[in-house]
């Protein structure tokens, strides 16, 4: 997706790696957002050419051709003056901005020669570096310099897919995982790798909020503001049941790290028991009646509760 917009404000996600860009579409005027793996610069000015995938994650984003000459005129726009204070300063104190000199390795042996009087030590003296520097530029460049520590083994398409795939299905193993984008990419990832990317990405694992399918959301948002009027005026009776074992005891429990949470558990959950109630919309406690029953409920025993 494309658009014309203005990137207004940034942040870092907690226990992740990637970052929250905020913008503003400029053709509609309404805001937006987008992630990325790194932090980006940006001027809340600047409009530019914005593109994102429709996972929200930046592709690439262009300045304005407009912005740029504005920004390169600012700084080129000095009056005489200060371009004469800035070579008197020069002059005066022999050093010379890297940016006005930006000599050739031609250049360099050409004020080393004897008769021009340049040493190697006063050379770099010049430029306020050291004479190893001064080595290095003149030493042509035959390739170019590669970065320190290994190589990223996956692209940002694996990280996508990864990431897509988890919005689908969220309880896979991650050796599914890993098999499913193999089988994809065509790509060897072992489940190993899996887990680190998903660290990287600040996705992690926890027990899970079930939402029955069964459900239909937008028809019961619906049928909720229908009766909302005729809560005051109508009296509405609830029912429901819910079973549970006397001896249970909570599934999570704190300890020190490194230690394990030893929690005193009965070896038998002990009797089954099923709770009965009613509930009302104008009693002030709400529930109207409710019944206890040891073990599990048939249409006879809810025939006699109502």
């Amino acid at each position: 997706m494309d658009y014309l917009a203005k990137i207004t404000h940034e942040q870092k996600l907690e226990n992740s790696h990637l970052w929250k860009y905020q913008f503003l579409d400029t053709q509609t005027n309404n805001q937006d957002y987008f992630y990325h793996d790194r932090q980006i610069s940006y001027n809340p000015d600047a409009v530019g050419k914005l593109s994102i995938s429709s996972n929200k994650f930046l592709q690439s984003f262009k300045k304005e051709i407009g912005e740029i000459i504005k920004k390169a005129n600012k700084i080129e726009n000095l009056t005489d003056l200060e371009r004469g204070t800035r070579k008197s300063i020069d002059k005066a104190f022999g050093k010379i901005s890297k940016k006005q000199i930006e000599l050739s390795p031609q250049k360099l042996h050409e004020l080393h020669n004897r008769k021009k009087g340049f040493t190697w030590k006063k050379l770099a003296k010049i430029y306020g570096k050291s004479e190893a520097t001064i080595y290095r530029w003149i030493k042509p460049i035959t390739k170019l310099p590669q970065k320190r520590g290994c190589k990223p083994k996956f692209s940002k398409e694996v990280l996508n897919l990864l990431f897509d795939y988890n919005q689908i299905n969220n309880t896979a193993t991650q050796q599914e995982r890993a098999n499913f984008i193999s089988q994809k990419l065509g790509i060897s990832i072992s489940q190993q790798t899996i887990s680190l990317l998903l660290k990287k990405m600040g996705i992690t694992r926890k027990k899970k909020t079930p939402q029955y399918t069964q459900m239909d959301e937008e028809k019961a948002k619906t049928f909720n503001e229908e009766i909302k009027p005729l809560l005051d005026k109508m009296p509405f009776i609830a029912l429901d049941e819910c079973s549970f074992y006397p001896n249970l005891v909570p599934r999570y429990a704190y300890s020190l790290k490194g230690e394990r949470a030893i929690v005193k558990t009965p070896s038998h959950k002990g009797k089954h028991y099923t709770l009965l109630f009613a509930v009302s919309n104008l009693k002030v406690n709400g529930v109207i009646h409710w019944k206890l029953v040891e073990g599990s409920v048939n249409w006879k025993v809810f025939y006699d509760f109502l």
